[in-house]
């Protein structure tokens, strides 16, 4: 069976329609993923940075080392007596973040090792 002249093309305009959609919906998912991925490096480099502040390394060390896990990222350290904390943050990236605005965001929390030797 023949398609009708009146039905020619109508797939393909359908097409066109929901593309833009999926279009969106793939970017909102990359855009997420990528989130995740950034938030986990982050978290992964303050737990880096913690160890290697609680095992007592130099400044320098510790920053070259946090540094090499999260390039782009801002790293503080904290401390009050023995107790460190590692702060690490960074903007968003892509296009979600340069939307929003977005800051992520890691800590991690130890007590260095001479504490205990006491």
């Amino acid at each position: 069976m023949k398609p009708s002249h009146t039905e020619e093309g109508a797939v393909t305009a359908e097409f066109a329609v929901a593309l833009p959609a999926v279009i969106f919906v793939l970017t909102l998912v990359l855009g997420a993923s990528s989130l995740g991925l950034s938030q986990m490096q982050l978290e992964d480099c303050a737990r880096v940075a913690l160890r290697a502040v609680v095992r007592g390394q130099n400044h320098d060390d510790i920053m070259r080392v946090a540094h090499q896990n999260a390039p782009h990222a801002t790293i503080r350290l904290e401390q009050q007596g023995y107790n460190y904390t590692v702060h690490v943050s960074r903007p968003a990236p892509g296009v979600l973040g340069e939307l929003t605005g977005w800051v992520l965001e890691a800590e991690a929390q130890g007590t260095a090792e001479k504490a205990w030797a006491n």
